[in-house]
């Protein structure tokens, strides 16, 4: 079984020529379900998982400016019976994240564009991590432009270089053209670099299992 809670909030403040644009969410949700180990074993074990998020953006001139800031926590405790000593074991895990960004749009000659630039902070707690705690920093820039060739057809251009602290750095240009006809056709033909970062088990896990020989 699981009970589930959510609750969000949100607030649209204009000032002047700017808007400001909070939203809160917190969702807590906990778990109850029985492992079988054999005819008559039979243990209940519990998991606690709470996630709340705030996110902030001041919007300027008409959303042509616009600063973020969000700041996230989660937590998730996992009680679970100990077959050895028939007690209870207690895995508590917690992240938290805190990210910025600030991007800028405009229109050129009827050209779209936008550019932007974006920073995240993150800190993990648990014992199952190669140490018990590990935090790393990202950061990223980007932009893209839409460009009119003619009524029919336009150019998409856009690249996002990516930094990160604990693998390294990428760059994802991409290219592409889009043709518009009266009635609602479209078509795109697009080329794109991306790449894969690495998994959470990828950066911090560290698992071994002596007993299976790996």
């Amino acid at each position: 079984g699981a009970d589930r809670w959510d609750f969000m909030a949100t607030m649209l403040q204009p000032g002047g020529n700017a808007v400001l644009d909070v939203r809160a969410s917190h969702t807590r949700e906990n778990q109850t379900y029985q492992e079988s180990f054999g005819p008559g074993v039979d243990f209940g074990n519990t998991a606690q998982n709470y996630q709340t998020d705030v996110l902030a953006a001041l919007r300027f001139g008409a959303d042509a400016t616009e600063v973020r800031a969000h700041v996230s926590a989660y937590d998730h405790t996992l009680d679970e019976t100990d077959l050895l000593n028939g007690g209870t074991t207690s895995d508590p895990q917690s992240q938290r994240l805190a990210d910025i960004e600030v991007l800028q749009r405009g229109n050129v000659a009827g050209n779209a564009w936008v550019v932007g630039v974006r920073g995240e902070h993150e800190w993990i707690t648990t014992a199952r991590l190669t140490s018990a705690e590990e935090s790393s920093s990202t950061g990223a820039l980007y932009g893209s432009a839409e460009w009119k060739l003619s009524s029919a057809f336009a150019l998409s251009t856009g690249a996002r270089l990516t930094v990160a602290e604990r693998w390294g750095s990428d760059v994802s240009p991409r290219i592409g053209i889009t043709w518009h006809r009266t009635g609602g056709y479209y078509a795109k033909l697009g080329l794109a670099h991306g790449f894969r970062a690495p998994s959470f088990i990828e950066q911090f896990s560290l698992f071994t299992n002596p007993e299976e020989f790996y």
